[in-house]
């Protein structure tokens, strides 16, 4: 009978820990474009890709390639300001106004969009 309650003790220990990890996927727009440019900041466009809407898998390793070479033209990105986040009334779509920074010393302002999808915010790039 111990090793029982030892054995299920355990099991809620474990699942109370993975239950309470804080989730990977961010709750709104800009910390999912905040952590979809870190990713690319630190190199990981695998990663990057992996939060684009509708970019099937077997065209991940294409895109991953793709961004990278993008990045190395630019002297890689070194950050990534939101300036303003704009929601629209349904709730599904979003408009970030972003700062780029690039490595070369360059600076670019633009609008990004991301869409709402069952797995929450994901980064669209048309």
């Amino acid at each position: 009978m111990k090793k029982l309650i030892t054995l299920v003790l355990t099991l809620f220990v474990v699942m109370t820990f993975f239950s309470c990890g804080g989730g990977s996927t961010p709750s709104t727009p800009t910390a999912t474009w905040q952590k979809y440019t870190d990713y690319l900041i630190k190199g990981k466009c695998d990663k990057a890709v992996k939060m684009l809407n509708k970019v099937e898998e077997e065209q991940q390793a294409e895109m991953a390639k793709f961004l990278e070479e993008a990045l190395n033209e630019q002297g890689g990105l070194k950050s990534c300001e939101v300036l303003s986040e704009e929601i629209s009334e349904d709730g599904s779509k979003a408009k970030l106004e972003v700062k780029y920074t690039w490595g070369n010393g360059k600076t670019k302002e633009t609008t990004e969009k991301l869409v709402k999808t069952e797995n929450g915010w994901a980064c669209m790039l048309f």
